[in-house]
């Protein structure tokens, strides 16, 4: 069932934003992690730029931060996770770090379980930058491209 409200949370037009997005991504981590331990800190700006967003776009995002939130609660063992968005001109900045164990990068059997994210990523045309360091957590830093739609683009 969450699976399929997500997918019609996604493909719904009235959610289109860049706004409603960053909403709906934070209301997400503060619930996922409710009741488990793990601290969720969230800085995502009020003044975001009114973009619309593709659902495939949107879908994708989402997706990308599902599953790096879920890898932090399953694996980690951290007791703080921090999910930070920013834009900058034609740019999305997202940031999804935590204060677990950390693992060793090319670590074939971590690496392998990272490759989704890497594909949903490559499939934004974006860039995910992952680090991490035994016993001093993981970051992964994701920058895309926002694109304007031609309406927008003729305001």
């Amino acid at each position: 069932m969450e699976a399929l409200d997500e997918t019609v949370w996604a493909v719904n037009p009235v959610n289109d934003s860049l706004i409603r997005l960053a909403n709906y991504m934070m209301h997400f981590a503060q619930d996922f992690f409710q009741n488990t331990g793990i601290h969720c800190e969230l800085d995502i700006p009020t003044n975001l730029p009114d973009l619309s967003l593709s659902a495939e776009y949107r879908f994708n995002l989402f997706l990308v931060v599902k599953e790096s939130l879920h890898n932090v609660l399953k694996h980690s063992k951290a007791n703080n996770v921090f999910l930070e968005m920013r834009t900058s001109p034609g740019q999305l900045h997202l940031t999804i770090a935590d204060d677990g164990e950390g693992f060793v990068t090319g670590s074939v059997s971590r690496e392998s379980g990272l490759a989704n994210l890497k594909t949903r990523v490559a499939g934004l045309s974006g860039k995910i930058d992952i680090t991490s360091v035994p016993g001093q957590g993981t970051s992964i830093h994701i920058t895309s491209p926002l694109y304007q739609t031609a309406a927008e683009q003729s305001k």
